[in-house]
């Protein structure tokens, strides 16, 4: 997961989402990928908000936080975590990114 290390509440933000193939090491193919789903957890740990990922091209992805979903994020450290599940593998991949929330 790649973005921004600060986020500024009530701004819109993307995230991208790299997602590699293991085996060949390259780019992982949409096709190949049944869901990317982001969860948004603010300075408490609070579960903000969830949704999925859009696909840009093959081995990438990106999460869009509208102003209204970051507006709602409190002052301090965030976490963006993105769960994986692919089509050719029965254990789905978990990565995240923390972020700091200023006003």
């Amino acid at each position: 997961v790649d973005g921004p290390s600060r986020v500024v509440a009530g701004d819109q933000v993307d995230f991208d989402v790299l997602v590699d193939n293991p085996v060949s090491g390259g780019p992982y193919a949409v096709a190949d990928v049944d869901s990317v789903t982001y969860l948004l957890f603010d300075a408490s740990g609070e579960l903000l908000a969830r949704g999925p990922a859009e696909a840009q091209e093959d081995g990438l992805w990106r999460v869009s936080l509208p102003g209204e979903t970051t507006g709602g994020l409190k002052e301090g450290a965030s976490r963006l975590d993105v769960v994986v599940v692919s089509k050719l593998v029965a254990l789905p991949a978990l990565s995240g990114l923390e972020f700091l929330t200023v006003p």
